[in-house]
């Protein structure tokens, strides 16, 4: 996902700010945001190498993965609402 450089490291501090209300599960701030829920993971860190963040995701069933990305989505969308997301 594209971000312009100067506001990748504020972006990610916003989103470990807001993660809590949107994100319920073990939440990891390793380089990154990552929850973990029952059935599916999410992923989200800057690059260290040019201007976007790299999103993952992986799920135990199609329902699960719409949930963890729909999770990610509201979070991303209530730090910037001009992202376009991937997915």
């Amino acid at each position: 996902m594209a971000i312009d450089e100067p506001l990748k490291e504020e972006f990610m501090t916003q989103l470990l700010v807001q993660a809590p209300l949107y994100l319920h599960g073990e939440l990891i701030h390793l380089d990154g945001l990552r929850v973990n829920l029952a059935n599916a993971w999410g992923l989200i860190r800057p690059s260290h190498t040019g201007p976007y963040l790299t999103l993952r995701f992986e799920a135990k069933t199609q329902q699960a993965m719409q949930h963890i990305q729909s999770l990610f989505a509201k979070l991303i969308n209530a730090v910037n609402p001009l992202l376009e997301l991937p997915f």
